[in-house]
């Protein structure tokens, strides 16, 4: 009899895809790439052979999902533009036309809030130790 504790929580980190088929190894692993990578790369993350790798990644390519650049070797990377637009669709569907412009004049106001609170314009220009001491005094 197995423990019962021990199918609780995430699967070890040590073997990310345990469970899942040879697709859905290789779709994970682009999507956790952060710069164009060879296919036999992807294949030895995704633990299958490059020929299956290649198979997939042309596949996800056709898809949109994968961007692929030609050169010796080809090398591949995840599509952001496609998740950007399947988030759009996905709040398009889920919501109506007046939900989102209420929601978007609501972050709009946020940050403006946020903008004059910091007096900057970006999160990347805060000096996060300065505000931090600032509010401490």
């Amino acid at each position: 009899m197995s423990d019962p504790e021990s199918m609780d929580g995430p699967p070890p980190f040590e073997d990310p895809f345990d469970g899942d088929d040879v697709e859905q190894r290789i779709y994970g692993t682009i999507l956790q790439t952060r710069e164009p990578t060879t296919a036999s790369a992807v294949a030895e993350r995704a633990e299958c052979d490059s020929k299956t790798a290649r198979k997939y990644l042309d596949w996800f390519t056709d898809l949109g999902i994968v961007t692929r650049h030609d050169g010796h070797p080809a090398t591949f990377e995840r599509n952001d533009a496609y998740f950007e637009w399947r988030r759009i669709d996905q709040l398009a569907t889920e919501n109506s036309l007046e939900d989102i412009r209420e929601r978007v004049r609501e972050l709009s106001a946020r940050i403006a809030d946020y903008e004059s609170k910091f007096e900057t314009e970006s999160p990347e220009a805060l000096d996060a130790v300065a505000v931090a001491d600032a509010h401490a005094e």
